[in-house]
């Protein structure tokens, strides 16, 4: 019983020795050695149109023509649709005849009065005087009878009422000529201006709606949707087509937020749609100034041409960037640890290991370039789960 009492507290004093009493542990030791290598960013993104929009007019009516369909390519410049212009032609009619007529009394106008026309005022002024002559004389006589009390008063209002009229008629005569003389006044020729420019205006408007009844696309593109068929009655800015440029194409994929700082916009690289197929040269054309909190990734966009239109927006795509050559220590992945979230290497000095914080540059195969230790640094490659800072560890040989 005693001895069984011994050997029970033999063993719990092995199992609770502190590990600085512990034997050394066996590891497998690397040696950092020097690299110099162009580290690569391999991401995979997805294509998406440099240009996609829904066409739509500025001018509403009745669809008289579609000139394309759903896959159809269109140049720049190319007719898409047209509507019926029947009311927009009779409105321009309508403005040109308005504008010939007011540009003729305009002419008419400023050329001032002809010689006939002078004559025939003048007649009329003649006539004028006349009439008035023979009212003049006409009073002159009955005045000595109304001295004699031989007219009656109404006679006599009535004759002084016709020579004031016809006073008032040589007046108006000798204005009328004058004027005719004179020619028109600036008020008139600016009435009449107004006129003329209205008019033009009118018809500068039909045949912008006899214009915009046909509608152009902006860009070269491919039909991807015809949203309504010949016939129908559309309204000024309602779509008709969906067009989608595919030439050139753009990709757009996220690196991590560590790897940002080693991009600059105007970087080569290439794509590959879909994965295994021939590579793509492609630039690096946008990093966007925004990092996603959850997954701690930046989007970026690159450019890459697209002639033959094979490359569809939705696509996946594998995206390889190389970035400039770097040198630095090289060591196996396996022996990167991570403590609290940060990587860690263990350094072997004097048979005891020390945890080393550093910085992990770029994965190559099965080693990765860091910075935090210097080339020819002895390492733990295998064997650091475990560990702590300052333990003694044996070398496997």
């Amino acid at each position: 019983m005693r001895k069984a009492v011994l050997i029970a507290i033999g063993l719990m004093t092995i199992a609770f020795r502190p590990l600085s009493a512990q034997e050394s542990l066996w590891v497998e030791e690397a040696i950092a050695s020097q690299t110099t290598a162009n580290p690569v960013i391999r991401v995979t993104g997805t294509l998406e149109p440099v240009w996609q929009a829904s066409l739509a007019g500025t001018q509403g009516g009745r669809l008289r023509e579609i000139i394309c369909d759903a896959g159809d390519g269109l140049a720049s410049g190319a007719i898409a649709w047209t509507l019926d212009d029947e009311d927009a032609r009779l409105a321009m009619d309508a403005a040109k005849a308005t504008e010939i007529v007011a540009t003729r009394q305009l002419e008419e106008l400023r050329s001032g009065a002809r010689a006939e026309e002078i004559e025939r005022l003048t007649a009329i002024g003649g006539e004028a005087q006349f009439f008035l002559a023979q009212i003049q004389a006409e009073k002159k006589r009955l005045s000595k009878l109304f001295d004699q009390e031989l007219v009656p008063p109404v006679k006599w209002d009535e004759i002084g009422f016709r020579e004031k009229m016809a006073e008032r008629q040589v007046a108006a005569a000798e204005a009328g000529l004058k004027a005719a003389r004179a020619g028109p006044t600036p008020h008139q020729i600016s009435v009449l201006q107004a006129q003329v420019d209205q008019a033009k205006v009118l018809v500068a408007q039909a045949r912008k709606r006899i214009q915009d009844c046909i509608v152009r696309t902006p860009r070269s593109g491919r039909v991807i949707a015809r949203l309504r068929q010949p016939g129908e009655v559309i309204a000024p800015g309602e779509p008709v087509l969906r067009i989608v440029s595919l030439d050139p194409i753009k990709v757009r994929f996220h690196v991590g937020e560590t790897q940002v700082s080693d991009l600059k916009v105007s970087l080569s690289l290439s794509v590959q749609v879909p994965a295994g197929s021939e590579a793509r040269p492609a630039t690096l054309t946008a990093i966007v100034p925004q990092c996603d909190p959850t997954t701690r990734r930046v989007p970026c966009e690159a450019l890459l041409s697209n002639p033959d239109e094979r490359l569809i927006p939705g696509q996946s795509a594998e995206i390889v960037l190389v970035l400039s050559a770097i040198s630095g220590a090289t060591i196996p992945r396996a022996a990167i640890t991570d403590t609290d979230g940060h990587p860690v290497v263990f350094v072997i000095e004097d048979n005891r290991v020390h945890a080393v914080q550093i910085k992990i540059i770029s994965h190559i195969d099965g080693s990765s370039m860091v910075e935090g230790i210097s080339p020819g640094t002895h390492i733990v490659s295998h064997g650091a789960f475990g560990l702590k800072d300052g333990a003694a560890v044996k070398i496997k040989p």
